[in-house]
């Protein structure tokens, strides 16, 4: 069943056309809130929540409107919650190569979103960096790098103006390259830590 019979079907009140809208953005939706509030369970919940709101809701919607309607509910969602929970210049700046790996390392091919940084030690820094934004900068930084949104369209998602969305990802940015800095600290690394003993030990 495609996605415009399947919202049909749901105008006219049969809940079998949730299916196939789940089966094409559970994972990605998943995985969007995930990177927001930084918990699988709690994302999953945010999830079936925005499914079972676009259901009563479907009546407003047209079939090109679902996608993008329906992650800014999730993203909306996302950020309430890491919110309540208390998780934790020029503005127009060109890409550069941090920026530019920014969306790989978001991005994961596995479905599963607790899949997230596993094998990968950037992938676990810029998981734990992440987790030292705001939920408006994480959010921000997640629509952008990870949904391929433009910052006019998460404007309107998450009703704020287009200044502050590049502010956020502004300092998102800045302080994600602080994060990661600090994580790559050479004088954390074994090899300093080993000469540094050595020159305790000569002393």
């Amino acid at each position: 069943m495609n996605e415009i019979d399947a919202i049909d079907l749901l105008k006219k009140g049969n809940l079998d056309g949730l299916e196939p809208l789940v089966e094409k953005y559970y994972f990605q939706a998943v995985r969007t809130a995930y990177l927001i509030v930084q918990d699988t369970g709690l994302a999953e919940d945010i999830v079936q929540a925005a499914f079972l709101s676009a259901s009563r809701k479907i009546e407003q919607l047209s079939s090109a409107q679902f996608g993008p309607w329906f992650f800014k509910s999730v993203i909306n969602a996302a950020i309430k919650e890491a919110k309540r929970q208390n998780k934790l210049i020029p503005l127009d700046e060109p890409e550069d190569e941090f920026t530019a790996h920014l969306k790989d390392w978001l991005i994961d091919r596995q479905p599963a979103p607790e899949a997230i940084v596993e094998s990968q030690e950037t992938h676990q820094q810029i998981k734990l960096a992440l987790r030292r934004l705001t939920p408006d900068q994480r959010g921000a930084v997640v629509a952008k790098y990870f949904l391929d949104m433009k910052e006019i369209e998460i404007s309107r998602s998450l009703n704020a103006p287009v200044s502050s969305i590049k502010w956020w990802l502004h300092t998102a940015r800045r302080k994600l390259r602080q994060f990661l800095s600090e994580e790559k600290d050479p004088n954390d690394s074994p090899d300093s830590q080993s000469s540094l003993a050595c020159e305790k030990e000569k002393e």
